[in-house]
């Protein structure tokens, strides 16, 4: 009888095949995403984050069931849930508020550096004069000039959908009380040289009217810095007497403390608060 083989084994892998899992390993290990793929494999993370390595649950499409994993993987999935949580919110805003459909999958939204809690998003296509209308249709307006949209520039333009964010304050931030337009546009701090603009200003109304029934600047008024009159004059939004919204005006360099800009954050760099 034929004397048996004996076979080398490593933990219960025979000594060949060990020899062919190197191979392959090194193999493997030139092409391009291998070591980041091994980092996540180490810590029992999922490295293959693509449709057919993930079960998608009913209803969520693979693109977000993709970036749920992702943000579960880099320890950020508390945050990614609330950006969710955001977006959709705004997505009923304007189905319910505008009859309009709108993904906001892909929307890019700052930071928010402490305080500035409110996310105020503009919809691409939203014009000043359909803004005020739709206030005006709501719950009553008022403005100083008849077309906002011919007679106001702003710095910010809805050629595009965007995102920024605001302090949570029923009253305009009194951080900046009595900062005037002209000294807005000096200010070193970009959040207020370059604060909300007339448009931003409505969504925020329409969209705290919608969710609470009640009113902004009931003491104050906001001072639009990011927009002004083509006659210089700086822009002001108000709830005039529990009556109605009014957009009126004052001069540039109107200090009043009753004038508040409501500083903003973008994509832009920010510097110091002057």
């Amino acid at each position: 009888m034929a004397k048996k083989e004996k076979i080398a084994k490593i933990g219960g892998i025979s000594a060949e095949e060990v020899a062919d899992l190197q191979n392959d390993f090194w193999t493997k290990s030139k092409r391009k995403g291998f070591w980041d793929e091994l980092k996540l494999f180490l810590k029992r993370q999922n490295p293959f984050a693509k449709h057919g390595d993930i079960t998608v649950p009913e209803g969520m499409k693979p693109e977000l069931a993709i970036k749920v994993l992702g943000a579960y993987q880099n320890g950020t999935i508390e945050s990614f849930i609330e950006r969710e949580k955001l977006l959709e919110k705004w997505q009923r805003f304007y189905r319910k508020i505008f009859g309009k459909e709108i993904d906001l999958s892909n929307l890019e939204i700052p930071d928010d550096p402490e305080d500035f809690r409110w996310l105020i998003v503009v919809l691409k296509g939203l014009t000043r004069n359909e803004l005020f209308a739709k206030c005006k249709e709501k719950f009553g307006a008022w403005r100083w000039k008849d077309d906002l949209d011919r007679e106001v520039t702003s710095i910010r333009t809805t050629e595009e959908t965007y995102a920024i964010r605001a302090r949570d304050r029923v009253e305009a931030d009194e951080e900046n009380k009595g900062i005037s337009l002209d000294a807005c546009q000096k200010s070193d701090d970009v959040r207020i040289r370059e604060g909300i603009t007339l448009e931003e200003r409505l969504v925020l109304e329409l969209f705290y009217w919608w969710e609470t029934g009640k009113h902004l600047d009931i003491n104050s008024w906001t001072l639009c810095s990011g927009s002004r009159y083509l006659d210089g004059y700086a822009v002001l939004v108000h709830w005039y007497s529990d009556d109605e919204l009014s957009v009126f005006c004052t001069s540039a360099d109107n200090g009043n403390g009753s004038l508040r800009p409501r500083s903003v954050v973008s994509f832009e760099k920010l510097p110091e608060a002057a």
